[in-house]
């Protein structure tokens, strides 16, 4: 079990669990510590942060070939952790399926090392 443990850890999936983790529920909640307004505060975290982490992965997942499950870590993440803070949201389904769109095409336009 201990084993199972540390293979986790040292695994790149956990690195972007908890990347995801931190930047979806973090960023949040230090903007609204500092009084960002709601409208700013799901713009910046929830737009352009986390499109720019979803084309992150995209690009990661291509060039060190990861299995295509992979594509779906920050969207579950995302879409998990929106409903136990606001409980139901259509906006965390519409952004779901935009994070899932921009990875996917960060993951078309890289080019793989070889070429």
């Amino acid at each position: 079990m201990k084993k199972n443990i540390v293979k986790f850890w040292n695994s790149p999936y956990c690195k972007i669990i908890l990347l995801t983790i931190v930047l979806t529920m973090l960023v949040p909640l230090m903007m609204s510590a500092f009084k960002v307004g709601k409208a700013w505060r799901v713009g910046l975290s929830f737009l352009v942060l986390n499109l720019c982490l979803a084309a992150l992965f995209g690009h990661w997942i291509k060039k060190t070939q990861q299995p295509k499950w992979t594509f779906g870590i920050l969207p579950v993440i995302f879409l998990v952790l929106v409903l136990l803070r606001y409980l139901t949201s259509f906006y965390a389904y519409l952004l779901v399926v935009l994070y899932l769109l921009v990875e996917y095409l960060a993951f078309l336009l890289t080019h793989k090392l070889s070429d």
